[in-house]
């Protein structure tokens, strides 16, 4: 069976955790939010995000709620029945890369629907 690889830029809603899950294998279980900025609407979707190993250490490490993230990885449904035998699913990011996202809309204080201006330096 296949897998649906996703890019997605957002910011991180919580922490990173990190957990060893046995000897040596560590995941790191974290929320990030994601914005359709050219929709009429401006919603957000909040999405799981699991990191394994070396990659979940460099998250927990370098990542904080409210980091403006990129995110490259699979989609994976988690299944389960609730206390009442209904079927619940839902769909998180199993990630290979997670990176701050560095450009000019990054920072909330200014438009993030307007380039922002940058001085040029001549050499």
């Amino acid at each position: 069976m296949g897998y649906m690889q996703v890019t997605a830029t957002g910011r991180m809603v919580t922490d990173p955790e990190l957990k060893e899950v046995s000897a040596g294998k560590h995941v790191a279980k974290m929320r990030a939010a994601f914005t359709n900025k050219g929709g009429q609407d401006g919603s957000s979707l909040f999405v799981d995000v699991e990191a394994w190993d070396d990659l979940a250490k460099n998250c927990v490490s370098t990542l904080k709620k409210g980091s403006p993230v990129v995110i490259t990885g699979r989609l994976k449904e988690d299944s389960w029945e609730n206390k009442d035998g209904e079927k619940r699913s839902k769909m998180k990011i199993v990630a290979s890369d997670i990176g701050e996202q560095i450009s000019p809309w990054a920072d909330d204080k200014k438009d993030s629907n307007k380039p922002q201006e940058v001085e040029e330096e001549l050499f």
